[in-house]
C-alpha cells in the first residue's frame, strides 16, 4: 500500500470509530476479548495491517476503535460503502466455505490428507476429561453433535466468522484476519443503517441559520406577500419579518420564486395590479406557507446528510422512504406523508431569505448575508431515492463550521418536531456556555417568542408550551438538567446537562484516540 500522507486521511475514520463500537453486538465485543485484545492475534493485526498507517505505528497494542477505523478506512477506500458491504459479505462466505469444508469431509468420511480431523480429536479430548469421573461419551454421537453447531454457524449469514467453534485452534493470522472481517462488515452495515451511510451520521446537523435567526415559526401558518417580477422575468412572491435583538433591528426578507405553468407568460412592464389579477387567473394564491418545524427537522437531514465524503460532489442522493422515515419518526410512512415531505421539498428549492441587522441608534448596518437551502431537488418515486443538490450558502456553512450539532440518538429520541427545534436552539446555548466554561444560562422568554414566532401568543399559554417543551428535554435527560422561570416567568434560567466524553469526541472538544469503556 502507498502509505504517503495516509495518516491526514486516516484522521477522518478515528472519531466514527468510536461511535461505531457504541453500536457493535456484545457477542462482538466479547469474541474480541476472548480471541483478540492481548493475544497473539492482536499483534498480529498490529505488525501485518495496523503498522501501515503512520497514525497507528506509535502503538503495538491497539484498541478496538484503532482496529475498526483501519478496517473501515481500507474498505471505503476501495470501494463504496454498499458495494463494499457485498464485498465483506463475500469475504465472510469465502472464509466460512474454507473453514467448513475440512468438517464436511470429516462427517461423510471423505478425509483429504490435510484434514486436521478437528471433530474426532475434540470428541476424544472431551472422553479423555470424563475418564477423571469415571464416565465415558459415545465418540460418534458428541463428533455429530458437534457438526451441528458448525452448521448452524455456517448457514447463519450473520455469524461471526470468529464464533466458528474450532476458531481457537486456527493460526493467529487466520484469526486475526477473520476478525478484521467481521469487524469490518459489522462497521459498514453500522453506517449504513445507523449513520444513514455518512462518516458523520453519528450527529445530526443544522445550520445555525436556523438557532440565530427566526426561520421556521412553531405553528403551521400563511404569510401575505407581494408579487414582483424580476431581471430573470420570473415571478417572486415577497415578504418581510422585522424584529429588535438587543441593540440591532434585524430585517428577513422571504422570497419565494413559485414554478409557473409554459403558458404563464410575464412582461417587466406589468404593473403589480396587472401581475396579480394574472396570478389570480392561473389560481395562483399571494399567501405562502411559512417554514415550520416540519420544514425545519427536514432541513437538518438534508444538512446532515452533507459531508467531507461528498462535499465535493454536485449531487448527494439516498432513500426516498427511508429519508421519510426519519422525517416522520413512522415506521410505515403513508401515502399523504410522502406527498407532503415532497412539496416541502420542492418549496425549498424556491424559497430564499435574505437578513440584515442594522445599528438600532444609528440604522448603519452591521451585518448583511444570504439564506439559502437547495438548488434542485429530484425524487423518483419508482426507484425511491431522492437526489438533491445543496445550494451554495450550506456548502459555506459546513465548511466553516456554520452550524450546530447533536448526537444523533439523543435527536431521534425526541418525536416532537418544536421541541426538536427548541432542542436545537438550547444545544447553541448549551456549547456556548460550555465555551464559556459555565453550564447554566438565563434567557429572556422575548429570546424564545422571537425564535418561535409566537409573539402575540398569550404569556400564559406560551409560558404553558414552553414548560412543556423543557420538561421533554429534562425527563428524557438531554441538554437540560434543571429549569426555572423567574423575575415573574419573564426569564428562565437553564442548568444544562454536562457534556459527556463521547460528546466531547463527536464535537470535537476531545481528540482522545480510543474509549475502551464506552460501549
Amino acid at each position: 500500500m502507498d502509505t504517503h500522507d495516509e495518516g491526514s486521511v486516516f484522521l477522518r475514520y478515528k472519531t466514527p470509530a468510536v461511535f461505531i463500537r457504541k453500536y457493535m453486538s456484545d457477542e462482538l465485543i466479547n469474541l474480541y476479548e476472548f480471541l483478540i485484545k492481548d493475544k497473539s492475534p492482536e499483534h498480529v493485526i498490529y505488525s501485518k495491517y495496523l503498522i501501515e498507517i503512520p497514525e497507528l505505528q506509535w502503538n503495538p497494542t491497539p484498541s478496538l476503535e484503532d482496529i475498526i477505523a483501519y478496517s473501515i478506512y481500507i474498505a471505503l477506500s476501495a470501494e463504496p460503502l454498499d458495494q463494499a458491504i457485498t464485498s465483506y459479505l463475500d469475504k465472510k462466505r469465502n472464509y466460512k466455505k474454507n473453514w467448513y469444508k475440512p468438517i464436511h469431509e470429516e462427517m461423510t468420511g471423505r478425509i483429504s490428507a490435510k484434514n486436521p480431523e478437528s471433530l474426532r480429536h475434540y470428541a476424544e479430548e472431551i472422553q479423555a476429561a470424563k475418564r477423571y469421573e469415571k464416565k465415558t461419551i459415545d465418540i460418534k454421537q458428541c463428533m455429530e453433535e458437534t457438526a451441528a453447531i458448525v452448521e448452524q454457524w455456517r448457514r447463519n449469514r450473520f455469524s461471526y466468522l470468529t464464533d466458528f467453534f474450532f476458531c481457537p485452534d486456527k493460526p493467529d493470522y487466520s484469526i486475526a484476519k477473520a476478525f478484521l472481517y467481521d469487524v469490518t462488515y459489522d462497521s459498514l452495515l453500522i453506517l449504513k443503517n445507523r449513520f444513514s451511510g455518512s462518516l458523520e451520521g453519528f450527529n445530526m446537523k443544522v445550520p445555525s441559520d436556523f438557532t440565530t435567526k427566526p426561520l421556521s415559526s412553531y405553528r403551521t401558518s400563511d404569510i401575505d406577500t407581494k408579487p414582483s417580477i424580476n431581471v430573470n422575468k420570473e415571478v417572486v412572491l415577497s415578504s418581510q419579518y422585522t424584529y429588535d435583538e438587543d441593540n440591532s433591528t434585524n430585517v428577513m426578507d422571504m422570497k419565494y420564486t413559485p414554478a409557473l405553468p409554459p403558458e404563464f407568460t410575464v412582461d417587466t412592464e406589468m404593473t403589480e395590479e396587472q401581475l396579480i389579477k394574472k396570478l389570480n387567473n392561473f389560481n395562483i394564491g399571494l399567501n405562502v406557507r411559512e417554514l415550520d418545524t416540519i420544514d425545519q427537522a427536514i432541513v437538518t437531514q438534508l444538512f446532515s446528510m452533507i459531508s467531507g465524503e461528498n462535499i465535493g460532489e454536485a449531487f448527494i442522493s439516498c432513500d426516498f422512504r427511508d429519508f421519510v422515515q426519519k422525517v416522520t419518526r413512522t415506521a410505515r410512512p403513508r401515502k399523504a406523508n410522502f406527498d407532503d415531505i415532497a412539496e416541502r421539498l420542492q418549496k425549498l428549492k424556491y424559497l430564499g431569505y435574505s437578513y440584515t441587522e442594522y445599528n438600532k441608534e444609528t440604522g448603519d448596518i452591521k451585518t448583511q448575508a444570504s439564506i439559502g437551502f437547495i438548488n434542485s431537488v429530484n425524487i423518483d418515486r419508482e426507484q425511491n431515492i431522492l437526489t438533491f443538490s445543496p445550494s451554495a450558502e450550506w456548502k459555506n456553512r459546513y465548511v466553516t463550521n456554520s452550524y450546530i450539532q447533536i448526537d444523533s440518538e439523543s435527536y431521534e429520541k425526541i418525536t416532537s418536531y418544536q421541541t426538536r427545534a427548541i432542542l436545537m436552539l438550547l444545544q447553541q446555548e448549551r456549547l456556548a456556555s460550555f465555551a464559556k466554561g459555565i453550564n447554566a444560562t438565563t434567557l429572556t422568554i422575548k429570546f424564545f417568542r422571537t425564535h418561535m414566532k409566537l409573539i402575540k401568543v398569550q404569556n400564559s399559554m406560551f409560558i404553558r408550551e414552553l414548560d412543556k417543551h423543557l420538561k421533554t428535554l429534562q425527563s428524557e435527560g438531554i441538554v437540560v438538567q434543571e429549569y426555572e422561570f423567574i423575575l415573574m416567568n419573564t426569564s428562565v434560567k437553564i442548568h444544562f446537562t454536562p457534556l459527556t466524553e463521547m460528546e466531547k469526541i463527536s464535537y470535537g472538544y476531545s481528540v482522545r484516540p480510543g474509549l475502551e469503556d464506552n460501549n
